[in-house]
């Protein structure tokens, strides 16, 4: 797995070795990508704060970061993944850039500072089954991890729904072989 496009662009990820996590695939993390710079909800990488739940190794984050975000915070239960994550940031030089939160996401309080507002960008690639995100998402939004005018992404099995969550308006779907990605903004 590399990094697809910006400052880091081509860089290859350190990633958890064994079946612990699902990483997004290069395909379709540059389709994520292409559609958030040049669709019709255009997202500006520049500054922003972005949130990476159910983080993996992190590469959504780094992704968003090498495109000019300013800040991430990773949320990753798995050491592994999360030893990952820290060994990118040094490798990329942006070890102040990046908060590595190993907690399970589902139990989060309050958000860190370096979110105080929500973040401007947030990615959800919870475990495929397990139904994480019709709970997640609502306390995610709900305890402002994610600031209310955010952009949020959600990638998961295709047979999962994000349909009939209040809390947030689907703006895309788009579907890559067994996997969904969902585009919404908080309602």
């Amino acid at each position: 797995m590399r990094v697809i496009a910006g400052e880091f662009g081509g860089r290859k990820l350190v990633t958890p070795k064994g079946g612990a996590t699902r990483p997004t695939s290069d395909r379709v993390r540059e389709s994520i990508f292409n559609i958030l710079v040049g669709g019709r909800h255009h997202v500006d990488f520049g500054g922003a704060l972005v949130l990476d739940v159910f983080a993996g190794s992190g590469a959504l984050g780094l992704e968003a970061l090498s495109r000019g975000a300013a800040f991430g915070v990773f949320v990753e239960r798995a050491a592994c993944a999360r030893q990952c994550i820290q060994e990118n940031a040094r490798r990329f030089g942006i070890e102040e850039k990046v908060r590595v939160i190993g907690q399970d996401a589902r139990r989060l309080s309050n958000p860190t500072a370096e979110l105080d507002g929500g973040a401007d960008i947030a990615f959800l690639d919870p475990p495929y089954g397990q139904r994480l995100i019709s709970y997640g998402l609502p306390r995610l939004i709900a305890k402002q991890w994610i600031s209310p005018k955010a952009m949020i992404v959600v990638e998961a099995e295709k047979a999962a729904t994000v349909a009939g969550l209040e809390c947030v308006v689907l703006l895309d779907q788009r579907d890559f072989g067994d996997t969904r990605v969902s585009f919404m903004r908080p309602r």
